[in-house]
This record gives structure tokens, C-alpha cells and sequence, in this order.
């Protein structure tokens, strides 16, 4: 199927294209030329009728000059040189639009360009009216013809054509055989004018009928039929046979000039006439040419048409062929994306999902069955979709049952997380039986500090504990009854290292259910704990809740480490929905609070605080709430600054105890610390649920049962 797909599809487009190509770039080539020839050929029709008009100048200057300046000659002079002013203008115009000359028209344009300047300097003296030597000048406007000549033949060698390049320079002969009867005409009107033919005179109308016959010779080898008929006709002219008659009569040598039949006007009006019978010749020459390059741009252009027309029928050919087989392919083909969709965008991340969250592996393998026969591809032909659609259905197969095989992995490694964690476990209940009994023989102050601070950090391993059997799917034991907020809370506070930090503002007087206790008071922990880690060891960590709307919000503020938008967000986004995949859950704590708070209903959130720290929230809800009862209130002992003092708060509230949890005994050093004003903890006896140790200092009511550090077990 790939194969036909590539032979319909590909393969005509790429032949046409190729097949196309060549002739598409030499129309292409042949346009860029013809419209260069175009430009070149402008250019010389330009040229030509520059130069026609600068000999007109010259002649009548020359005129006006020797019979003597009347208004009516410099009128003529200068009416003169107001066409060849405009004519300068189209000539320059034509040169820009050459957009790519050829180094002869590179070279001969800018002499012809200073050449053309020196003539406009002239015209100025002569609109002026300011004295100027007559020789000087026209020998100006004889060097600006001839670099206007050799442009024409410069242009002609930029003809990509051989056959329109030979008109060109046949157009360029006539004009340097016009050029040379001007020339032949001044000499001899200024000998008129002097009464004798000198040397240099006699010898510049040698060369210039010379130069005349050369030209006339080139014209006839290059020029066409036509062309070299037309200039028979002319010479067949009464004038021009006239012009020749007087030619003859001008001596080629120095001596006195013999009277003209008809003067100086008469020799100059067949001189003229000749002339001029040559430049209506080169103009209608000159017209051909353009006309031969518009056809030839014309003919390049329709072969642009005729090509690029060829290509679009060949490429609609092989367009609509292609979509007629290909519509027998599009159901089916469609189909099979549209089932494709439909597994990878709904039905796959779906199975994955139930499949990795299964309790156990059998479960898993089920749920994979039953999912692989209701997403099966369609694939009953034999062809390369048929093979793709049993592709896909292999590779939705294969991910189902790496997702099966990693529930076993998972499971596996929850096992021996939870292995682990109960031996951790057992460990901190043994050391808790030893220290209380060691803490209840000791008497020395020092050293039961120092059995208070191993007390705290085998509760950090009780705590981690409980955390390995979160992690691994359990949860903390039930309460034998529900607990008031404020046991709860207390119970936290004795369990952080650093619970001299911690302050306890003002509590609901609300009880939690037994199934949901030893949850919060986890959750608590690891908030203050928390709380006290990461933030500077000289400021305070308070806790404090409130009720609204049959909600208890519990809050834990710390002037912590300042935490960027991106790390809240992430936090907080854990704790809203904490991973299954524990492997990079980052923080244990963070996602041990995640994993209670979901299993029963709480919401947990991190928001900054005025002071720049952050401020935990942990949302109660009503359902794991009961009503106050008689219940027992923490120890309040005496603290240095402030003093000891309970608050009362709105009705409803416990009071904001300022208070640290009394200290393990021995009995006579804890009510020798009390006396003295020093913090105190809570007793260990209260850990057990047991009443206050005797001889220890209270106020307010009996202590509460303090839950103990290793409470909580592998549910």
C-alpha cells in the first residue's frame, strides 16, 4: 500500500516536475534575455536619435554662426537645442533601465555620459548668448555623437542574438556614415565661409567621405535585403544625386574654393538633404530592430505562458488522478485515525491509569484484559493498513502490561516499605519502654535533659515510621473515642524537636472522631516540624485555629526561607494531588500530608504570610468533627517571657494556651523547673494517657492524655 501511495502520490508529481524543469528554466532564461535586449535595444534607438539631433544642433549653429547671428537663426538654435535637451533626458532614462550591461556598454556609457555633459555646458553659453569660438564647439558636439555611435555598438554587442546583433551594427554604420556627411558638410560651409580650402579642410573631407564610404560598405555587408534596397532607393534620390554632383566640384586640395553652384545655402541644403535621407533610413531601421526585440520578448513571455500552462495541466493531471485512487483509501484510512484517537487521547490514558492504582496484580491484569477487547483497532484486511492498525493494537498491548508489570514492582516495593517501616516501628516502642524507665529512676537534671532530647529524636524515628506506612498504603490506627482539638494539637507540639519555638494560639472547643485523629495530629506534625526546620532558629512558630461554617481551619505560620512562585505552586499542586509514584515525590512530609489529607477529606494548602514566611492551612471538615465534651485541656506551666496567662477567647474557643508541654520526670527536678520559671514539657505518664505524675507543679485543668510518640499503627 505504501508503495502504491508513493507511485500515485510522488512519483508523476516528480516526473512531471522534472520533465517540466528544463523547459521552464529556458523560458524563464529566454524571458530575463528578451526583456534585457529589450532594454539594450531602447537604448540604442535612443542613442540614434540623440546623435540625429546633436547634428542638427551643429548644423544650424554652424549656419548661424557664419552667416552672421540674427534673432531668427538663434530662435532655430535654440529651438534645436530644446529637443535635444528632452532627448538627453529619454536617453539617460533608457541607460537605468538596462539592469545588466555588458562590459562594452559599461565602458562606452560613461564616456558618452561626460561627452553629453560637455555639450550641456556648451548649450548653456549658447542659450546665454556669451562669446564662444565656433571650431571648439563643434568639435564638442562631433565627440558626443561619436561616443553616442559607439554605444550603438556597444549595444549591439549585448545582443544574445547574432542575427538581431548585426541589424544593431548595421543601424551603427548609418550612423557613422551620416555622421561623416555632417562632418564633410561643416568643413566645407566654414571653407566657404574663409573664401579657400586649407590643407587640414582638404584633407578632413578626404577622410570623412572616406569614413562615409566605410560605414555605407559595413550597412550594406550587415543589414538586411530590405535594408540595402532602401538605401539604393535613397541614393537614386535628384538630391542626393545633386549633393554628389556638388561634392565633386569641392577641391581636395589647399587652394582658393571655387563659387558653388548656389552658394554656401545651396551646398548646404543638399548636404543636409542627404543627411537626412540617411537618418530617415537608420530610423526606419531602427524601428525593425525594436520591433524584432518586441516580438522576440513576446515570443519568450507566450513560451513562459505555454510552459507554465503545460505544467499546471500535467500537475492537475496527475492531482486528479491521484485523488480518484486515493478516495477508495480515505474510509478506511480515516478509520483507522479516528480509532487511533480514540485509544491514545482517551481509552489508553484511561486503562494506564486504573491499571497502575490496582490493589493488586490480578486486578490489574483484569482490568488490562477487559480494556485490550474493547479498544481493539479494526485490521481484518491484509494489506499495510491492516498491518498498521495490528501495529497499534501491539503497542496499546505492550503498555498495558508495562503498566501491569509495574503494579507488580509498586507492589513489591510497598511491601518492604511497610517491612521496614513496622520493624522501625517495634524498635521505638522497645526504646520508649527502656526510657521511661530509665526517666523514672533518674534524678539528675543534666542528665534527664539529655534523656529528653534522646526521648525527641526516637520520636522523629516513630515518626518516620509512620511515615513508611503511609507511603506504603496504610494509615494510622483508630481512636478508642475522639480527642478534643486541643489534646490533639498539643500532641503535635510535644512531638517537634523544637517544640520550645512552637506557640499555641487560641482553639475551637471541638473534638475530632476516632478514625481521623491520629490523621491530624500526623498532618499537624509535620507541618510544625516543618515549619521549625526551615525557617531561622530565633524566630517563632505559632498554631492556632478557628471555626466557620462547621469547618476548622487549623493554621501554622513561620517566618521561614522565602519560596519562589514556581516551588509554591508545585507544592501546593502535591498536596491537592499527591503522586501515585512515590519514587520522585520529593519531601516525604509533604506527601505523607497529601496522602491523609485525601484519605480523609481534608484540605491542606501554602500561602504566604505578612511577615514573608508561609502559612499552612488544614481544613477540618464537619465529618470528622463532634461537639465539645468533657474533655481535659493541656498543663499550663510557667514561662519566662511573657507570663504564663490564658486568654479567653470568643465564645466557644478554648483558650490561647502560652504554653510549653511539662517535661518527662524525674518528678523533683520537673517541679524544681516549674518553680523556677523555666519552660517545662508535657509528662511522659500523659503519653500513655495516664494521669499527671505526683508532684507536679499544674495550673488550670488536669493535663490531657498525650498521645504517645510511637503512636499510631499499620492499618
Amino acid at each position: 500500500m505504501a508503495r502504491k501511495v508513493w507511485m500515485l502520490l510522488v512519483a508523476p508529481l516528480v516526473a512531471v516536475l522534472l520533465a517540466s524543469a528544463p523547459a521552464a528554466w529556458s523560458a524563464s532564461t529566454a524571458v530575463g534575455q528578451a526583456g534585457q535586449l529589450h532594454a539594450t535595444a531602447a537604448l540604442d534607438t535612443a542613442s540614434s536619435v540623440l546623435a540625429t539631433q546633436l547634428h542638427v544642433v551643429r548644423v544650424r549653429l554652424a549656419a548661424a554662426s557664419l552667416a552672421g547671428a540674427d534673432a531668427a537663426s538663434r530662435g532655430v538654435v535654440l529651438a534645436a537645442l530644446d529637443r535635444a535637451a528632452a532627448l538627453r533626458a529619454e536617453f539617460d532614462a533608457a541607460g537605468s533601465a538596462v539592469s545588466a550591461p555588458s562590459a562594452a556598454l559599461r565602458r562606452a556609457m560613461p564616456e558618452a555620459l561626460r561627452a553629453l555633459d560637455a555639450v550641456d555646458q556648451a548649450a548653456l553659453q549658447v542659450r546665454a548668448n556669451a562669446p564662444m569660438a565656433l571650431s571648439p564647439t563643434l568639435l564638442l558636439f562631433r565627440e558626443a555623437i561619436v561616443d553616442l555611435i559607439a554605444v550603438r555598438d556597444a549595444s549591439a554587442q549585448s545582443s544574445p542574438d547574432p542575427v538581431l546583433a548585426d541589424a544593431m551594427h548595421a543601424a551603427a554604420a548609418l550612423s557613422r556614415a551620416r555622421e561623416a556627411v555632417g562632418r564633410e558638410q561643416l568643413v566645407v560651409l566654414q571653407a566657404v565661409a574663409a573664401g579657400r580650402m586649407s590643407a587640414v579642410s582638404a584633407q578632413a573631407v578626404i577622410t570623412a567621405r572616406a569614413d562615409a564610404a566605410t560605414a555605407l560598405e559595413d550597412f550594406g555587408r550587415l543589414g538586411r535585403p530590405q535594408w540595402r534596397e532602401r538605401l539604393a532607393d535613397a541614393q537614386d534620390d535628384p538630391g542626393v544625386e545633386a549633393a554628389t554632383r556638388l561634392s565633386g566640384v569641392v577641391p581636395l586640395s589647399a587652394g582658393p574654393l571655387p563659387v558653388l553652384p548656389g552658394g554656401a545655402a545651396g551646398w548646404n541644403a543638399a548636404m543636409q538633404g542627404w543627411a537626412d535621407r540617411l537618418g530617415q533610413l537608420e530610423a526606419g531601421v531602427d524601428a525593425d530592430i525594436a520591433a524584432a526585440a518586441d516580438a522576440m520578448r513576446a515570443q519568450a513571455s507566450w513560451s513562459v505562458v505555454v510552459v507554465g500552462g503545460g505544467v499546471l495541466l500535467a500537475v492537475l493531471a496527475a492531482l486528479g488522478l491521484t485523488v480518484v485512487v486515493a478516495r477508495s483509501l480515505t474510509g478506511r484510512l480515516q478509520r483507522l485515525q479516528a480509532a487511533a484517537r480514540r485509544v491514545a487521547d482517551q481509552e489508553l490514558p484511561t486503562l494506564i491509569s486504573r491499571i497502575i492504582t490496582a490493589e493488586d496484580r490480578d486486578k490489574a491484569a483484569r482490568l488490562a484484559a477487559e480494556a485490550l477487547r474493547a479498544s481493539a483497532m479494526p485490521h481484518t484486511d491484509r494489506d499495510e493498513i491492516g498491518v498498521l492498525a495490528q501495529v497499534v493494537d501491539r503497542l496499546v498491548r505492550a503498555a498495558a502490561y508495562a503498566a501491569v508489570s509495574q503494579v507488580d514492582y509498586r507492589l513489591v516495593m510497598l511491601a518492604l516499605v511497610h517491612t521496614i517501616g513496622g520493624r522501625v516501628d517495634s524498635g521505638t516502642k522497645r526504646m520508649f519502654k527502656v526510657l521511661d524507665q530509665i526517666e523514672g529512676q533518674e534524678t539528675d537534671p543534666a542528665r534527664l535533659d539529655s534523656f529528653f532530647e534522646l526521648d525527641l529524636a526516637v520520636a522523629e524515628q516513630s515518626r518516620f515510621a509512620m511515615n513508611l506506612a503511609v507511603l506504603a498504603g496504610g494509615a494510622p490506627m483508630t481512636q478508642a473515642g475522639p480527642a478534643p482539638l486541643a489534646e490533639v494539637v498539643g500532641g503535635a507540639v510535644s512531638k517537634v524537636r523544637d517544640y520550645r519555638r512552637v506557640d499555641v494560639g487560641q482553639l475551637p472547643l471541638v473534638r475530632v472522631t476516632p478514625g481521623a485523629v491520629l490523621a491530624v495530629l500526623h498532618i499537624v506534625v509535620e507541618l510544625l516540624d516543618n515549619a521549625a526546620r526551615y525557617s531561622m532558629p530565633d524566630t517563632r512558630v505559632r498554631v492556632a485555629a478557628e471555626m466557620t461554617d462547621g469547618h476548622v481551619r487549623v493554621s501554622v505560620d513561620d517566618l521561614g526561607l522565602e519560596v519562589s512562585d514556581a516551588r509554591l505552586g508545585e507544592l501546593n499542586a502535591t498536596l491537592l494531588r499527591p503522586p501515585v509514584d512515590v519514587g520522585n515525590a520529593g519531601r516525604i512530609g509533604l506527601l505523607v500530608v497529601a496522602r491523609l489529607a485525601r484519605t480523609h477529606g481534608i484540605g491542606v494548602a501554602l500561602n504566604r504570610n505578612e511577615d514573608r514566611g508561609l502559612t499552612a492551612v488544614v481544613d477540618l471538615p464537619p465529618a470528622i468533627l463532634l461537639p465539645a465534651g468533657p474533655d481535659r485541656y493541656p498543663a499550663i506551666t510557667k514561662v519566662p517571657q511573657p507570663a504564663a496567662s490564658v486568654s479567653a477567647g470568643p465564645a466557644g474557643t478554648a483558650a490561647a494556651w502560652d504554653f510549653q508541654p511539662a517535661p518527662r520526670p524525674a518528678l523533683t527536678a520537673v517541679a524544681g523547673r516549674v518553680a523556677s520559671g523555666e519552660p517545662a514539657v508535657l509528662s511522659t505518664a500523659a503519653r500513655s494517657g495516664g494521669p499527671p505524675p505526683t508532684g507536679v507543679a499544674a495550673e488550670g485543668p488536669a493535663p490531657p492524655p498525650r498521645f504517645a510518640a510511637s503512636a499510631g499503627g499499620w492499618g
